[in-house]
């Protein structure tokens, strides 16, 4: 109930507020000016390349988690799983279900650290 009166507080309140969110403007704002890229432009030396080659023949290492965050997400999982049996609150226990699921299928495919 006090959620649900929080909400729509909210709801009423933001599009009634004098400023806009930093998150609501416009997607041009974010894109380079045109000045802003010839001055790149000229700061980068003609001999640069844009791309650099890798030759030093060493292998590209994907980063897998380990198992220790998944007993890490477990561990967070239990937790939120038993605050939302006490609360009652369904979304909450399933939401707590999924992350420990995952927890539990990290720490099972993690292959063990080789020292």
């Amino acid at each position: 109930m006090r959620f649900t009166r929080v909400f729509l507080a909210a709801c009423c309140a933001i599009p009634c507020s004098a400023e806009w969110l930093p998150a609501q403007e416009a997607a041009r704002s974010l894109a380079p000016r045109p000045a802003e890229l010839m001055v790149a432009a000229r700061l980068r030396s003609p001999a640069q390349s844009l791309v650099a080659p890798v030759t030093d023949g060493s292998q590209v290492v994907i980063a897998r988690p380990s198992r220790r965050q998944g007993e890490t997400l477990m561990i967070v999982g239990g937790a939120i799983l038993l605050t939302g049996l006490v609360i009652d609150e369904p979304i909450i226990s399933i939401t707590g279900v999924a992350i420990g699921g995952y927890g539990l299928y990290v720490y099972l495919n993690a292959s063990p650290r080789r020292g």
